[in-house]
């Protein structure tokens, strides 16, 4: 398991700019939103409406993962779109070029 997060973050180096932005962005939103919904749930009994900051802190953790995979798929259809150059190696080679 942890040489497939290893690789993937190798992976990660060969996209183009742009697409790396966007799966960063997307990382970042999905945990401001986690951390938002944390913070909602936390203060939930000391605010008027109870019921509703908890709609709204569950909401937050519901949204967090489908904004990450969007970004994901969009960042992957982005560095297909942008990318000018075949890439210089296979996906499962380990080493640089030969």
């Amino acid at each position: 398991m942890l040489s497939f997060i290893k690789d993937t973050v190798w992976e990660m180096r060969h996209l183009h700019p742009f697409a790396r932005g966007v799966i960063r962005c997307a990382y970042q939103l999905s945990m401001l939103l986690c951390l938002f919904a944390a913070v909602i749930l936390w203060i939930a009994p000391q605010t008027p409406d109870y019921f509703r900051a908890v709609e709204y802190g569950n909401a937050a953790l519901a949204i967090a993962p489908v904004l990450m995979a969007a970004g994901m798929v969009a960042g992957m259809v982005g560095d297909l779109a942008l990318r000018r150059h075949t890439p210089e190696r296979k996906p499962g080679d380990k080493g640089g070029r030969k």
